[in-house]
């Protein structure tokens, strides 16, 4: 049983947490399958802006709909309440507990029941760090490092500024090719395990990934490019009432109310992501710019080919699951936009589509070949790529993990700011609290229309087969793969 009473005496940040969370504002699985509807009309003046516009920068034309939702509105008052932080002056407190051991047992009782179980048993084994990579919430970013094994490059976010007294983000994890040995490099400088500043540089490196992925690959990428582009492209490129509508919907679900809401409560200056990361606010809009200067969108066995893993993804739980994920999902694109969709609305739905992505590179010349692989892309991202950036919470959560803002001296320090704890754990909250529907929910006899009822039974089909060999894929690893497992039960169908 969840408890609803929050702790006394508590900080004016939590006693504002705890008002919404009794509001019901984070509890969560609270959409019945009946909620699974397509979207309907075209787009109407007034439901579309664009990100710069939204951002409160220049330099990005990206069309976002923030239009009405099929799922209902949330309730404006609950936005409110967390805009209104925009009016409180960005702080970098200091205050800390003075230990993980200490943070983690205030933090149960400041969020009673409610916490996530820690991520690994102990985050500071180096050995960790190649889970991390492999299969945790770092795995999207591996690539090869030429014939020397492994990286993560994050070394960019060095460009963007932080504010005052903090320490720029910025590193690279490398990894030995045979996955044995881990360094951090920060400035050119390789920091190995039992080095005097590796602790530092390993901090240093988890808030640069956190930072990442909660900035561009989770909100930008995942949630306002990917499903927000799916979005415009239904409304603005199919006729209402087409088909490809309903059989669509579970992977928009909730997704126009939600990308809306988080505009407003995460990405304007002083609002969430400003206060949670270090960045001034020229600095974070800037990384989001970054994020569409550099998209590269493209079907998962060429991300697969264009990183080097291709040949090593028995050693890479998080990629060969993905490629798992990947076919069944692209077959079902192929189906619905081969039964479903004539050439003119392949064309209408391609020109919506460049104008939130650009124009992605594919080696289809016909509209309808084309469209079939874009909807692979964007349905894996919406799923398995939400799946993978949004289940930050055991990390986020745990004192031993990601701090999220760095100071000159002693890192572990910086794992243990009050503040940071608190408002870190409650954004995995706000992030991961909507259920959405799963492909396990029967879904198929909430469609539409017959064509989208067939269309879903096939794909569960395929997913049904693709998971028999599970248990045997995990047997034979180092290690079992824990982040997407059990496939039809756990991975939701949309954002």
């Amino acid at each position: 049983m969840i408890s609803l009473s929050p702790p006394e005496p508590t900080d004016w940040f939590t006693s504002g947490f705890w008002r919404l969370r009794r509001s019901k504002f984070l509890a969560g699985s609270q959409y019945a399958l009946d909620r699974i509807r397509p979207h309907d009309g075209g787009v109407l003046p007034g439901e579309t802006s664009t990100l710069g516009e939204r951002l409160g920068v220049s330099g990005l034309p990206v069309p976002v709909y923030t239009g009405k939702d099929p799922s209902g509105p949330l309730a404006p008052h609950r936005v409110l309440a967390m805009k209104a932080l925009t009016g409180v002056e960005v702080k970098d407190l200091d205050p800390s507990w003075p230990d993980p051991a200490a943070a983690r047992a205030a933090l149960h009782k400041l969020f009673p029941g409610i916490l996530s179980p820690p991520r690994f048993a102990d985050p500071a084994d180096p050995k960790t760090l190649v889970r991390l990579a492999t299969e945790g919430i770092a795995a999207h970013r591996l690539r090869r490092n030429g014939s020397s094994g492994f990286v993560i490059d994050l070394t960019w976010l060095r460009r963007f500024p932080v504010r005052h007294g903090l320490v720029p983000y910025g590193a690279r994890l490398l990894l030995s090719e045979d996955l044995a040995s881990v360094a951090v490099e920060i400035d050119g400088c390789a920091h190995r395990p039992g080095d005097p500043g590796f602790a530092a540089a390993r901090a240093r490196f988890e808030a640069s990934l956190l930072a990442a992925v909660t900035a561009m690959d989770h909100l930008l990428v995942v949630h306002l490019l990917c499903a927000g582009g799916l979005i415009l492209a239904l409304r603005a490129g199919t006729p209402p009432g087409h088909p490809l509508r309903a059989a669509l919907a579970p992977f928009t679900f909730n997704s126009a109310r939600m990308n809306s809401a988080a505009l407003d409560v995460l990405a304007r200056e002083g609002a969430y992501l400003h206060r949670l990361f270090g960045f001034t606010w020229p600095g974070l809009s800037a990384l989001f710019a970054e994020g569409l200067a550099t998209l590269d969108l493209r079907p998962v066995p060429e991300r697969l080919a264009r990183a080097g893993l291709a040949d090593r993804l028995s050693d890479l739980p998080f990629w060969e699951e993905a490629l798992g994920w990947w076919r069944p999902l692209a077959r079902y694109a192929h189906r619905l936009t081969d039964e479903l969709v004539e050439p003119s609305v392949a064309a209408s739905m391609l020109a919506s589509l460049e104008k939130v992505t650009g124009r992605l590179e594919s080696a289809h010349d016909s509209p309808k070949a084309a469209l079939a692989e874009r909807l692979s892309i964007l349905l894996f991202e919406v799923t398995v790529g939400h799946r993978q950036v949004g289940n930050a919470a055991p990390y986020v959560q745990d004192p031993a993990w990601m701090p999220v803002k760095l100071r000159p001296g002693d890192p572990e320090r910086d794992r243990c700011r009050k503040q940071d704890l608190v408002q870190k754990t409650v954004l995995s909250f706000l992030s991961s609290r909507q259920r959405a529907p799963r492909f396990a929910d029967p879904i198929a006899p909430r469609l539409a229309t017959a064509a989208a009822r067939t269309a879903w039974l096939s794909l569960d089909r395929d997913l049904g087969a693709w998971e028999e060999g599970l248990s045997a894929r995990n047997a034979r690893r180092r290690h079992p793969y824990e982040e997407i497992t059990r496939a039809k039960v756990s991975t939701s169908a949309a954002v």
